[in-house]
């Protein structure tokens, strides 16, 4: 790991075992947590698709002259269906492969108020272990305990797919690792 890498974890412990142990720590909370961050953007992006497909008519909603995109989301839009066109112009390929192939950030983009967004500045790949970093904040903001955006994930995971947010609720994996928490 790199001295810049491993800095952080320094910075938050009281010794260099202790940050080890904070590091591999974050390992785990972020295994634990990819199951359920996998399935809310599968789940919410067949909403959105859904919805917007019903709204516009059209189960390629994305080629409709109605819809009004920022240059930022048409951008990214635009390039997976390139990617698609021919494939499904010949029949080859649905507009099912458009809509998996679309990263979580195209739909969040297009859930924003548009202009400038998360794909237009520098991500920090920050470690997870003290919390969540509230979309549009910078440092100096508190940050969200991981296990209480674990419980906002399955809340909005139960607004989408119930059977989703049972399944995710009744597996405390990620709350038991977040209180196994090195000291």
């Amino acid at each position: 790991m790199s001295p810049a890498r491993f800095a952080t974890y320094r910075r938050a412990a009281q010794s260099d075992q202790h940050a080890w142990e904070l590091y591999r720590w974050n390992l785990e909370l972020s295994a634990a947590a990819l199951p359920l961050a996998a399935d809310t953007e599968v789940a919410l992006r067949n909403a959105v698709h859904d919805r917007l497909t019903v709204y516009f008519g059209r189960a390629d909603w994305w080629a409709s002259s109605d819809l009004a995109l920022d240059d930022e989301t048409n951008e990214t839009l635009t390039k997976v269906v390139r990617e698609h066109q021919k494939r499904i112009a010949k029949g080859t390929a649905g507009t099912g492969k458009v809509v998996a192939d679309l990263m979580l950030g195209t739909w969040t983009l297009l859930l924003s108020k548009g202009g400038r967004s998360a794909l237009g500045r520098q991500i920090d790949y920050e470690p997870i272990f003290d919390g969540i970093r509230p979309p549009g904040t910078g440092a100096g903001v508190a940050l969200i305990p991981l296990v209480v955006v674990w419980s906002e994930t399955v809340e909005l995971l139960r607004w989408i797919s119930p059977a989703l947010a049972d399944f995710h609720e009744s597996n405390q994996a990620l709350p038991k690792i977040f209180a196994s928490k090195p000291v």
